[in-house]
């Protein structure tokens, strides 16, 4: 029999595993930038999206160097890291992942890099030689 711990630990990784709704996280970055925007609304517009909340929490607990440990609820970790920074970092992580998609779709990207890296290599070769000969 599982114990109650094991069993919080597999649906807090199942939640994890849930993307936020299309659209949340752009929506969230726009709503954030409004000046005015208190800090309870931003909390509740991410409550509104399980996969946010996920984030936003794993976020929370992978850059906290809180020794106290980690947080357990969406807003222990918005009080030891605040709403903002972990919105920001939301936003950051879904554009590396965007990013990350986007260069796994290129076809033989190390044959790119390859070729630019002798190209680069190739320029710096002739830049030197044609120093030399004006010299």
């Amino acid at each position: 029999m599982e114990s109650q711990k094991d069993f919080e630990n597999k649906v807090t990784e199942f939640i994890h595993r849930l993307p936020p709704m299309p659209g949340n996280v752009e929506e969230l970055l726009n709503v954030a930038n409004v000046q005015d925007m208190a800090d309870e609304a931003l909390l509740a517009y991410v409550n509104q999206d399980l996969g946010l909340c996920a984030d936003l929490l794993h976020l929370a607990n992978t850059f906290s160097i809180r020794p106290e440990g980690h947080d357990d609820t969406v807003e222990e970790a918005v009080n030891s890291v605040g709403i903002k920074p972990l919105i920001q970092l939301i936003g950051v992580w879904y554009a590396r992942d965007i990013i990350a998609k986007e260069f796994n779709a290129l076809d033989h990207l190390d044959d790119y890099f390859q070729h630019s890296q002798e190209t680069s290599l190739a320029c710096r070769v002739f830049v030197r030689i044609s120093r030399c000969r004006r010299a």
